[in-house]
């Protein structure tokens, strides 16, 4: 990807970092999903713009320690225990944002971009931004997450009913069951090939 520094009317940019704050995203991520849909809308990315899922793998040492090989490619993904950084949260929000962040983190990176989760105010936020977790529920008990999607409902594809439009360049949903998670999931990676190209 390549970095573009833009000037906007002081009221664009405090609405803009108003809305970001809320949202517990970066301002320029914001920024970017809203630049991003208007450029991008009806307009095909190759996929050679994308490189392939790999694996680390090691070979093993004289005496018998795996070591890496200098030739051998970087993980694709970094773990995030969503667990750890969210204690004595309600057991299926930890579960349903967990699975949710799974689905995003095994996607293939974008060119010298690794996919990663960062923990923010009140959800994870997924780098570089193509969807990201709002929030996980814990007040009363309820149980569940908000989640957002990059790209409006109507560029999703076989959308379910929970999926709603979201702030500029985004639609979002909430996650209350099984049944719900999996019927959002597909749309993981529909939202990261909206925005990078298609994979393979």
């Amino acid at each position: 990807m390549k970095s573009l520094t833009i000037c906007l009317p002081d009221i664009a940019f405090n609405h803009a970092t108003s809305e970001a704050k809320r949202k517990g995203i970066e301002l320029s991520s914001f920024c970017s999903g809203i630049l991003a849909d208007l450029l991008l809308t009806n307009f095909e990315i190759p996929a050679a713009n994308f490189l392939p899922a790999v694996s680390l793998k090691t070979t093993s040492s004289p005496a018998g320690t795996p070591v890496p090989p200098s030739s051998c490619p970087t993980p694709t993904t970094q773990a995030f225990d969503v667990a750890e950084h969210f204690k004595g949260f309600p057991s299926d929000s930890i579960r349903f944002a967990q699975t949710f962040l799974d689905e995003a983190l095994k996607l293939p990176p974008v060119k010298g971009s690794q996919i990663r989760a960062v923990q923010s105010s009140r959800g994870i936020r997924i780098e570089p931004n193509f969807v990201f977790i709002e929030y996980l529920m814990s007040r009363g008990g309820k149980a569940g997450i908000g989640v957002s999607f990059y790209g409006g409902p109507h560029r999703h594809e076989n959308r379910p009913d929970i999926l709603t439009k979201g702030i500029p360049s985004y639609s979002r949903a909430k996650i209350y069951s099984d049944s719900d998670l999996q019927a959002i999931l597909p749309h993981v990676r529909q939202s990261y090939e909206l925005k990078y190209g298609k994979i393979g």
